[in-house]
């Protein structure tokens, strides 16, 4: 008897963990279902509740939007994201002149007293 309790409650936490891959694949749960459903349905109905998920898969996968793009990673989740960073700019000397941005073309030599420009 322990056994079988214990195999229900298997089927019932990896229907669970399957609805949870399926939403983060596809963008929806099987048949719009919370995975906590599909888990309880793993608890009370153990295989049976399993081929429910199956045709579930296999008739919501077809009503999945096309353009559904998940970004896999460390922050394929916007609230766990870094936040922006910010460029650091240099102190400038009093009556210094201001330092040129990454990428700007060079200050013209005015009067040719140098062969290459300052950058």
């Amino acid at each position: 008897m322990a056994i079988l309790v214990v195999i229900w409650v298997g089927i019932g936490y990896a229907l669970y963990r399957e609805a949870n891959r399926f939403a983060r694949q596809h963008g929806q749960c099987p048949w719009g279902l919370p995975p906590v459903f599909w888990g309880i349905i793993g608890l009370m109905a153990g295989l049976i509740g399993a081929l429910f998920m199956l045709i579930a898969e296999k008739t919501t996968t077809k009503q999945a939007p096309n353009n559904v793009v998940w970004s896999q990673g460390p922050y394929a989740d916007p609230r766990f994201a870094p936040p922006p960073q910010q460029q650091w700019t240099p102190p400038v000397a009093p009556g210094a002149p201001a330092p040129t941005t990454p990428g700007a073309p060079p200050e013209p030599n005015v009067g040719g007293s140098e062969f290459l420009p300052k950058r």
